[in-house]
């Protein structure tokens, strides 16, 4: 059995999509049924520990992502549609009495408003407007 499952990234703040996407995501739910059958039978796995270098590098970085929305934009194209709204699991996106979505700064850095935008318009600096997204096709996130 598997003990990790290999995934492409699609933190689209850091990677660019790679065009092998669709064939990563088909491998990985193959790859998946065996680690969700030994969920099912509730067999322990032990990870690897933390090296002590890795754990420090983690309590800094948790503290960085709610205030990383501060450097997301919302470009003219936004079309007020709401979306990253209700894709947000963490209720960190509001709109505007115009319809344009601004951020509330407890941002989980889950890229659900980045990856679903439809027009593209919500973006990480500069660094994300070119970039790739990617919505697995059976997403249940209401759209």
């Amino acid at each position: 059995m598997p003990r990790a499952l290999d995934m492409f990234s699609n933190y689209v703040i850091a990677y660019d999509m790679r065009d092998t996407v669709e064939e990563e995501t088909k491998k990985s739910e193959i790859d998946f049924e065996p680690i969700l059958q030994a969920i099912k039978n509730r067999k322990i796995n032990q990870v690897p520990g933390i090296k002590p270098l890795e754990e420090i590098a983690y309590m800094v970085w948790i503290k960085l992502p709610p205030k990383m929305d501060t450097n997301y934009t919302v470009s003219d194209d936004c079309i007020k549609c709401g979306i990253c709204e209700k894709v947000c699991p963490v209720g960190n996106i509001g709109l505007d009495e115009t319809g344009r979505p601004y951020f509330k700064h407890h941002c989980q850095q889950c890229m659900a408003c980045i990856q679903f935008c439809p027009k593209k318009a919500i973006n990480y600096k500069d660094k994300t407007q070119n970039r790739k997204r990617y919505i697995h096709p059976q997403s249940n996130t209401p759209i």
